[in-house]
């Protein structure tokens, strides 16, 4: 999802054109993360209706009720569509998220603020 190489111009400067704000800039890779997958599902949902209406139409034009007959073994196509085109979907979102969440810098960063809470707590763990 996220590009290994950043393009700079002629002065060094990244040609990136996203700003962030301190801070924010893994909210705002997950916020782009979450839009992509959506993009990603909503084109896989679209190609199963297809391939669904594409069945039922043969499955009418070919026998009387033909629709209403093939109906399960349509959807079930449909289905199977959708599921293909999602496969991947998953694991693209996965790493992704491995690759803004569990960054070296946020793990220490979270590491700290936890270890703050249980300082501000008191609570002891036994090891």
């Amino acid at each position: 999802m996220e590009k290994s190489k950043q393009k700079t111009d002629a002065k060094g400067k990244s040609e990136d054109n996203e700003m962030f704000t301190r801070g924010t800039k893994s909210f705002q890779k997950i916020e782009e993360t979450v839009a992509t997958t959506a993009l990603s599902f909503a084109h896989a949902i679209s190609k199963g209706l297809s391939t669904y209406l594409d069945a039922r139409k043969k499955s009418a034009e070919s026998k009387k009720d033909g629709a209403v007959q093939d109906m399960f073994v349509n959807v079930a196509k449909g289905v199977t569509e959708t599921v293909k085109e999602s496969s991947n979907i998953i694991t693209d979102t996965a790493e992704a998220f491995d690759e803004i969440i569990f960054s070296t810098k946020i793990r220490k960063r979270m590491k700290n603020q936890i270890g703050k809470a249980v300082d501000t707590l008191g609570l002891q763990f036994k090891e």
